[in-house]
This record gives structure tokens, C-alpha cells and sequence, in this order.
């Protein structure tokens, strides 16, 4: 290539190229930051949103809150609230304080009670350990020598065994919903006075897994006669016992909320283990499902459409948050313009959240449907003035391709704009991971996922895991499998049931409609 203009083109071609490739690795470098050092939360501020040069309305009120917009999507505005007042079921420790005198200081007589004030405390008793001591007297007749003594009673959890269901369901909680590892677990025993290993510990949570094993499977089974489930996953490290290294291991969550179209059916979220991300595996999780699954775009689900027996609704969140990194790292005003109309949806769903699935149906249509379509026509303007190859050409590219997936739900009343089911059910996995980094074995994963699918499925039906989980180790083993379906986090009542403060039961708001 002699000729210098042909030379002076093909820097130039090249500096276009390079320069691509530069924006392409600033955007991934500001995402990245973000992700690591930025807030979670998917709220835009004040100064993106100023790219659309469309002015918030100021509050009326100076004590008023800004009226929910763009900068709020998908999530319900919380409203003032002061102190919560503590729960009925605690226990009271009355201290009456009188007077020095009741006597009147001025004609001597004895005053009458007219009232009182009353202040309280919130106070925590520190843990402690106890020894259960069980004794079984014998008795012997002294003429002819037989012998009376009560059966040893069978509500070991664990035969022979040294804990009682409420210590194991205790070590459970701490591990998996308050993401302490067995050995700080251990470390905090011995602090108590008693010294447990970690492998015993880990002895107790496998035994209870293992029990509680086929009533995670029976929420399975139930949740496969669904017409519709949310999917997703979220990768760990995994140990290899005996080896050097580690692997990639997931967990997968199927669930079904049926708070947002105010279903009448109890929420299921269960939870299983591989090692890997094939599509196998959720092929072999949901084997024999009939109706419309709501994940994200990932590749390993595309089979499980092909047959007719599933079909596929896409998550718009998905799509927006392609957006918003997009008007964090860039300022992309494309971007922005792209999150204000999807906010418009997310505004429609959170007033219809907890409607029968005909009521949402109807106003989707009436609403929802003119939006997307006017939503399409803008995707389709944009993409042919992006770009091919930047950032900016795949976050839209990434909906044109989705597109029929993503407004499935427009046409289906119990179906929900995106798959934040499946999201939030793994949200405790991800908090979990930051303190014990790595699971020891595949079958560790296994036990945690069982541990997982009942303690969320507590969590969606508002049941104290604990409170579950102490009573049900204590007497899982002693069920039989036809009475199986009353050992269901749904199904159970606690032992004192009937009482108007059921301590079982927790006092949670529900998830709002399109919560980010």
C-alpha cells in the first residue's frame, strides 16, 4: 500500500474502529465500577433524568414527597412511619413504680388512682445454652422382679444424637438466612461454654436436609401443575473435596408469587443445585411443566420452548437495567428516553398490583398495550440511528430481539411485567455469598438449596422460618409420607395455633408490584 491516501484511509478506518472499541470499554468500565462501588438500587437521580429536558413537578407541599416518575421506577414510594410497636407475643416484665406517699400533703388523706403513665423497653436476653436432661425411673417388684419403665421417647431429631430440632433449626437459620458460617457459628458456641466442630455442625444441617429433602420435593411437585413459574440463577464456587482447585457450580430458583394478581394459591419458591449452567438442568427440573415460564433471555432455556409445551415471557426489568447502566455510565440520552417509557409501565403495574388476573388483563390492554406500542415504534426509529456496534445499538438490539417475550405479558393476566420472583428469591444467595465465599462440596449444594426452598417459601407466605423449622425437624422424621402435604410451610400451623398473636406467622408488607 504505497499510495499515501489509500494509507491515510486505512488509519482512518482504523481510528474509527479503535475509537469504537475505546467507548465500548469506557461504558463496560463504568458499569463495572457501578456495580462494585455504586448503589443496587436501579433509582435514577434528579441529573440523568434532566437529559430527557423534562421538568419534575415540584411538590405542592414543602413536606411533600416528589410524586412518583421516572426516578422511582419500578418501586413503591415509602411512606413516613414512626416507631413499630413491639409485638403482642413478647413477654412483659412489669416494674411499678409508686410514690413516696399517697397520702394527700395537704388534708392527709389517702389519694385514689386515677391513672397511670406507661413507658417501654425493648430488652434482649443474650443467648445461653441448656442441657435437657430426660430421666426414666425404673421400678422393680421386690417379690417377683419385674421391672416397669417408660419407653424412651423418639423425638431425637437425629437418633442418639445431641441436639434437639430447636439447636439444628437454629445453626439453619443462623447459615442461611443470617448468612453466618459454621465456623463463626462454632466460634460463637464456644464463647457460650460449649465446643462443637464444624463438621459436627455441618453433621446436623446435612441430617436435617436429608429429612426435610422430600417435603422440598413435594413443593416442587406442586409448583409444576402451575400455569406459569419464574426461573433464574445465580453462579458459586464450589470446593473439590479432596482436590486442588474449585468449579462453577449455580443454584436455580423456580418460584410462583401469587401476591400481584391476588391469587388465592400459596407462593412456592424451590430451589436446586448443579454443577454448571447447562440447559440440562432446568430440563430436568421442570420436566413435565405445562404453561409459560418468565426468565431472562438465557440461552439453556431456549430448548425447553422448541416443543410447544412452554411458552416463553420475557422480564422488561432485564431490559431496562441495559438502560439505566447505560444513562450511568454514558448519559446516554437515548438511554434515559428509553427508561421514561418503560417507568410509564412500571407506573400502570404498581395500580393494579394485587388485582384478579381479569382486572389486570383489562386495564394492560386498555393502558399498557398503546404504550408498547408506541414503545416499538420508538426501538425500531432508534435502532436504525444507533451505531451498529456500540453499547447503546446492543441494550436496544437486546429488546428488538426479545420483543414478543417482553410484552407477553400484556396478553396474560397472571403473568408480571418482568422476573423479579425469581430475582429476589436469590437475593439471599447473593448476600450469603459475600461471607462464605465458597460452598465446600456439590453436596453441600444440595443441602443448602433444600434449606433454601423452605425458608423462602416461609418468607413469601409470611411464616416465621424458625419458628417452622423447630417444629418441623422435630417431627418430620416421625411423619408419615401421606400426611407429608401438612408439613408444608403453607400447611403448618404452629403448636399453640389458634391464638389471635400466632407467633409462627410474621408481620411483613408485601412486595410491591414491579419492586427493583
Amino acid at each position: 500500500m504505497d499510495d499515501p491516501l489509500q494509507r491515510i484511509a486505512a488509519l482512518e478506518r482504523r481510528v474509527v474502529v479503535l475509537t469504537r472499541e475505546n467507548e465500548r470499554l469506557e461504558t463496560f468500565l463504568a458499569v463495572l465500577r457501578h456495580r462494585i462501588f455504586g448503589r443496587s438500587s436501579e433509582k435514577m437521580s434528579p441529573d440523568q433524568l434532566s437529559l430527557l429536558d423534562t421538568p419534575a413537578p415540584a411538590p405542592t407541599d414543602p413536606g411533600e414527597a416528589a410524586p412518583s416518575g421516572e426516578d422511582t421506577i419500578g418501586r413503591r414510594r415509602r411512606g413516613r412511619g414512626g416507631r413499630r410497636p413491639l409485638p403482642d407475643t413478647l413477654p412483659r416484665v412489669i416494674r411499678e413504680i409508686p410514690p413516696a406517699s399517697t397520702q394527700c400533703p395537704c388534708c392527709s388523706r389517702e389519694m385514689a388512682r386515677i391513672g397511670q403513665d406507661e413507658s417501654r423497653q425493648l430488652h434482649l436476653v443474650p443467648a445461653h445454652a441448656e442441657v435437657h436432661v430426660t430421666l426414666r425411673p425404673k421400678f422393680a417388684c421386690r417379690a417377683c422382679g419385674e421391672l416397669a419403665q417408660a419407653p424412651a421417647p423418639d423425638d431425637r431429631p437425629i437418633e442418639r444424637g445431641l441436639p434437639t430440632a430447636g439447636t439444628i433449626a437454629q445453626v439453619v437459620i443462623a447459615k442461611y438466612l443470617n448468612h453466618m458460617p459454621l465456623h463463626r457459628q462454632a466460634a460463637h458456641y464456644a464463647r457460650l461454654g460449649v465446643l462443637l466442630a464444624t463438621t459436627t455442625l455441618y453433621g446436623w444441617v446435612e441430617a436435617a436436609a436429608r429429612d426435610l429433602a422430600p417435603v422440598a420435593d413435594r413443593l416442587l411437585e406442586l409448583l409444576l401443575r402451575r400455569t406459569k413459574i419464574h426461573a433464574d440463577d445465580t453462579p458459586v464456587t464450589v470446593l473439590n473435596p479432596g482436590r486442588s482447585g474449585t468449579h462453577d457450580g449455580r443454584f436455580w430458583v423456580y418460584a410462583d408469587d401469587t401476591r400481584p394478581r391476588g391469587g388465592s394459591e400459596p407462593s412456592i419458591a424451590v430451589f436446586r443445585f448443579s454443577a454448571g449452567r447447562a440447559g440440562k438442568h432446568p430440563a430436568q427440573h421442570l420436566a413435565g411443566f405445562k404453561g409459560t415460564l418468565q426468565a431472562d433471555a438465557f440461552s439453556g432455556f431456549d430448548h425447553l420452548y422448541r416443543g410447544g409445551a412452554m411458552v416463553e415471557a420475557g422480564c422488561l426489568g432485564h431490559a431496562r437495567r441495559k438502560l439505566v447502566d447505560l444513562v450511568r455510565a454514558k448519559g446516554s440520552p437515548v438511554a434515559a428516553e428509553g427508561v421514561k417509557q418503560i417507568a410509564a409501565l412500571y407506573r400502570i403495574e404498581r395500580r393494579i398490583y394485587g388485582l384478579p388476573p381479569a382486572e389486570r388483563l383489562a386495564v394492560r390492554q386498555s393502558e399498557a398495550v398503546p404504550l408498547l406500542d408506541a414503545l416499538r415504534a420508538w426501538l425500531t426509529e432508534r435502532l436504525s440511528q444507533v451505531a451498529p456496534r456500540s453499547e447503546l445499538a446492543k441494550a436496544l438490539g437486546y429488546m428488538n430481539a426479545q420483543w414478543d417475550a417482553l410484552v407477553r405479558y400484556a396478553t396474560d393476566g397472571t403473568l408480571e411485567i418482568d422476573n423479579l420472583t425469581a430475582e429476589r428469591a436469590l437475593r439471599g444467595i447473593a448476600v450469603g455469598r459475600k461471607n462464605w465465599n465458597v460452598i465446600g462440596s456439590d453436596a453441600a449444594g444440595k443441602v443448602a438449596a433444600v434449606i433454601y426452598s423452605l425458608v423462602e417459601t416461609c418468607r413469601l407466605n409470611g411464616i416465621n422460618p424458625e419458628a417452622y423449622l423447630t417444629d418441623v425437624i422435630g417431627r418430620v422424621g416421625r411423619t408419615r409420607i401421606q400426611a407429608l402435604d401438612t408439613l408444608l410451610p403453607f400447611n403448618w400451623r404452629p403448636p399453640d395455633a389458634g391464638s389471635s398473636a400466632d407467633p409462627g406467622r410474621m408481620n411483613i408488607a408485601p412486595h410491591a408490584a414491579a419492586a427493583a
